[in-house]
């Protein structure tokens, strides 16, 4: 009984370690979606496929964040001598 109590005990923990940094990926990946280019999550230690994707999404934020335009430097706005329309993008 001890046994199998503990090995449930060490699924559960292993299922909730791999799902936490998932979890903060998603609620970063929403953030960055509704244009929030300063948002970073926690990375985590080791090489497996759940640290590698945090450091590669707090890489792509930090390029997105250096390669964002704002509206008012884009071509559009001059040419139109006003008001910028186009919304702010990403090259």
């Amino acid at each position: 009984m001890i046994l199998v109590l503990a090995a449930v005990w060490l699924g559960l923990w292993f299922a909730e370690r791999l799902s936490r940094p998932v979890g903060r990926l998603t609620t970063a990946a929403q953030q960055v979606g509704t244009g929030d280019l300063d948002v970073q999550v926690v990375e985590e230690e080791g090489d497996d496929e759940i640290a590698m994707l945090g450091r590669y999404f707090n890489q792509m934020t930090r390029q997105l964040k250096g390669n964002a335009r704002p509206c008012w430097t884009t071509p559009a706005r001059s040419r139109r001598g006003g008001g910028c329309s186009i919304p702010c993008s990403v090259r």
